[in-house]
């Protein structure tokens, strides 16, 4: 009997994925990368095709991304949504987290270079910018919390 082997198995998707996954920043975007599927829309594949390009200019010219602090965050803001509090450490990820968001908007918004399909994505991104000062307000890079965090405290 002759099994026909799967687009997916002839192109070793398998193999793809875990190579780009070994390049991921976080495990949101290895988890992403694992949701990967073969195109067969002319228009989605010119789409990306075209943000594939925007960024490697923007990489050539300046880089890469600067991800540095990226983590999948999730966890906790569904813990601080549920019950309102986080421990130092999970404050410590949000913070490097929104340090993160705020370097790669200026990793974009500083360029000279024109965006069309990548404005989107950068743009989308939210930053809070009082929330971060919060967070290093009242917490130490080590995790313990200031005495000057509140009020109580500083008494």
């Amino acid at each position: 009997m002759i099994v026909l082997k799967t687009i997916y198995e002839v192109l070793e998707m398998d193999y793809i994925i875990k190579e780009i996954q070994s390049y991921c920043a976080c495990s949101l975007g290895k988890q992403l990368v694992g949701q990967l599927h073969i195109l067969n829309d002319l228009d989605d594949i010119n789409e990306l095709l075209y943000k594939s390009n925007e960024a490697m200019k923007f990489i050539n010219l300046h880089g890469r991304l600067p991800l540095g602090g990226l983590s999948d965050i999730n966890l906790s803001l569904e813990k601080a949504h549920r019950d309102g509090s986080l421990l130092p450490e999970e404050l410590l990820s949000v913070a490097r987290h929104l340090e993160c968001v705020v370097s790669v908007k200026n990793y974009f918004s500083s360029s000279e270079l024109k965006t069309n399909y990548l404005k989107d994505l950068y743009e989308g991104l939210t930053d809070n910018s009082y929330l971060l000062q919060e967070i290093f307000r009242c917490i130490m890079p080590d995790g313990n919390i200031h005495d000057n965090a509140t009020p109580a405290l500083s008494s």
